[in-house]
């Protein structure tokens, strides 16, 4: 029993943090669809915590969507860092320089639109 409560706390954190197929998932822990599909059928707590894990999954998704939009919108900047060697006295690697260069992603018009037409529909068209 202490076997399938681990097996199906390690479910429930996979889901949470992968949300793979059924079929992957089964695959994973060595189990059948019927297995889960009983495990969900037969223990409340189980089903219960297994459909958590997907909820907070989906919300995770949303946070991070949101995120990506927002930058897109934006746009943003990064650095880029470009290390050149040189063979040193032995023939080893040695750093001579490197070369940090700001690279700026500028807004995507596309990115603008769809924020546009799903956040204010009534005046963006």
């Amino acid at each position: 029993m202490k076997k399938t409560d681990d097996k199906k706390q390690a479910i429930v954190e996979t889901v949470r943090t992968l949300n793979p197929t059924k079929v992957a998932l089964c695959k994973k822990f060595g189990i059948t669809w019927q297995t889960l599909k009983n495990w969900l059928e037969e223990d409340a707590a189980f089903k219960c915590s297994y459909e958590k894990a997907i909820s907070d999954y989906l919300n995770e998704i949303n946070i991070e969507a949101k995120k990506s939009l927002s930058k897109l919108v934006k746009g943003y900047s990064y650095s880029e860092t470009k290390t050149v060697y040189v063979a040193g006295a032995e023939g080893e690697p040695v750093i001579a320089q490197k070369i940090v260069t700001k690279k700026h992603v500028p807004p995507n018009a596309t990115a603008v639109t769809y924020a546009l037409s799903n956040l204010d529909p009534e005046n963006f068209e």
